[in-house]
């Protein structure tokens, strides 16, 4: 059976094969806190573990309210603050101010290349990029718990765009 892999705070490898099991580690974790697993965290649970790669707490809520959830609005935003602090998400700010969420449920490290223009996130890794943050923080005795990396610009449909229709 393959096992799939959830990063938790500071980068470590946490083993997680299944949805049930991120339901547990969210379990286990609630309890640490002195909370419980409700109705409404099960829900936004199954939402997280089904949401396109990188979502955000409002696309969360309309999908919710869409399948007839009742989940509050306060509700997805503590919710999605725990899932981030046990380690299931990885909260990121893409320009704008905007704030998107990604699993990290059986993912490797990746970097981002964000639009500016259409909002469009493109994931990539790149070893040398690892290698040469790995040689400079050697140099400069630095140890490296987590990083994010992520450039900004116009994707290739956004460059091929005409001017006028860029305008709003």
């Amino acid at each position: 059976m393959k096992t799939d892999s959830v990063v938790g705070s500071g980068g470590s490898q946490i083993s997680a094969n299944t949805y049930e099991e991120v339901a547990e580690r969210f379990r286990a974790y609630l309890a640490t806190q002195s909370l419980r697993m409700t109705r409404q965290r099960e829900e936004l649970l199954t939402a997280v573990f089904h949401a396109p790669r990188h979502f955000e707490a409002e696309d969360l809520i309309k999908t919710l309210r869409e399948r007839q959830g009742h989940v509050s609005r306060a509700t997805v935003y503590r919710t999605l603050s725990l899932l981030e602090e046990c380690g299931v998400l990885r909260k990121s700010l893409f320009g704008h101010n905007r704030h998107f969420y990604e699993s990290v449920v059986g993912r490797h490290h990746h970097d981002h290349l964000v639009c500016i223009r259409c909002g469009k996130i493109q994931e990539f890794e790149e070893p040398r990029i690892e290698e040469m943050q790995e040689q400079i923080c050697t140099r400069y005795g630095f140890k490296i718990l987590d990083h994010v990396h992520e450039i900004f610009g116009a994707c290739e449909n956004c460059q091929n765009e005409p001017t006028e229709a860029r305008k709003h």
